[in-house]
């Protein structure tokens, strides 16, 4: 197999990371086509660039077999996809688009099944990534939905309880330097009762002296015990933990989902991970400008988060929000 360029760059037996560096130096001016060749018979050709969009030609034993792709707006992970499976020997990549004899005229779109087809199908390198996002997004539903039921149970547990003024008589020590406040508090009829909060930690949820809002059930058959007694922030900070977290691996799943969709994450890896955000463009005006812009969209994005999200898994979110902006913003550009 041999890879030749219009710029004229040759690499016999090439990787597909080769094929993914010499598609991404494409342009629509001086380097306008890759042909991937097993003999001057058969061979692969690509088109265009990320910008216009690509066209695939290929040809089997003859000029009678030469076929031309019915679309001339190909995205770029679509020919990243037939490119790595003609590296492979795999012919499924016949099947992912649309042909046309190239006497026949191009450049009309495929239909609407075609294109849903292209969109989703998947290549063997593309499985593993879209099988870890998917857990993510997995993982982040069931903490949402997990966050959501312990704030129904808490809300029907406050609906039938009596909230109660308690002041921390003691802090009782755990393990290393975490402490657990004990609460002291009174019943309607007068009588004092005790609750040690179920977590430790350091530095503790109250400290000694500081007065704390309870929720009792006073006519629970188990009263005084630990299940008719709540300290409700304790299920408040559970459930808010589990919906930012879940919220957060959701985000992330559908944004690198939404990458490697149209070839994104394929392209990044092309450049070295993140250099992609920084790559150098062709005067220094406009790499200024770039990192003006990147500078304001991360810092924008990270307060933000921080502001209408909330604390440092908001910060996050804005973090994420801002590299993905800008690596699409790139990719779009490229």
């Amino acid at each position: 197999m041999e890879l030749t360029t219009e710029n004229g760059e040759q690499i016999n037996h090439p990787t597909i990371k080769e094929v993914r560096r010499c598609l991404s130096s494409l342009n629509d001016s001086d380097n306008q086509y890759l042909i991937l060749a097993q003999d001057e018979m058969n061979y692969i050709q690509i088109l265009g660039s990320c910008h216009s969009g690509w066209v695939v030609e290929y040809q089997e034993g003859s000029l009678e077999s030469h076929k031309t792709s019915s679309d001339a707006q190909l995205n770029t992970a679509t020919v990243l996809r037939i490119l790595s499976a003609y590296l492979d020997g795999d012919s499924a990549w016949k099947t992912s688009v649309q042909w046309a004899d190239e006497q026949k005229e191009t450049g009309q779109p495929s239909s609407d099944t075609a294109s849903f087809s292209n969109a989703f199908s998947l290549s063997r390198e593309d499985r593993p990534i879209l099988a870890f996002l998917s857990l993510f997004l997995i993982v982040g539903s069931v903490m949402v939905a997990i966050s959501y039921h312990l704030k129904a149970e808490t809300e029907a547990f406050i609906s039938n309880t009596t909230a109660v003024s308690a002041e921390v008589e003691k802090l009782v020590k755990g393990g290393d330097n975490a402490v657990a406040p004990v609460y002291l508090f009174e019943s309607p009829d007068g009588q004092r009762y005790r609750y040690q909060y179920p977590i430790y930690s350091y530095p503790p949820v109250h400290k000694q002296g500081n007065l704390a809002t309870l929720q009792v059930d006073f006519n629970a058959p188990n009263f005084p015990d630990r299940e008719s007694i709540r300290h409700i922030g304790t299920s408040d900070t559970i459930s808010g933990f589990l919906q930012k977290f879940g919220v957060l691996f959701i985000l992330m799943s559908i944004l690198c989902w939404h990458l490697v969709s149209i070839g994104g994450v394929l392209a990044i890896e092309n450049r070295g991970g993140l250099s992609l955000l920084f790559a150098q463009p062709e005067t220094k005006m406009v790499a200024r400008l770039q990192r003006w812009f990147f500078g304001a969209v991360f810092i924008g994005a990270v307060i933000t988060g921080y502001l209408f999200i909330g604390g440092v898994l908001g910060a996050i979110m804005g973090v994420i929000l801002s590299l993905y902006l800008f690596a699409l913003m790139r990719i779009l550009l490229n």
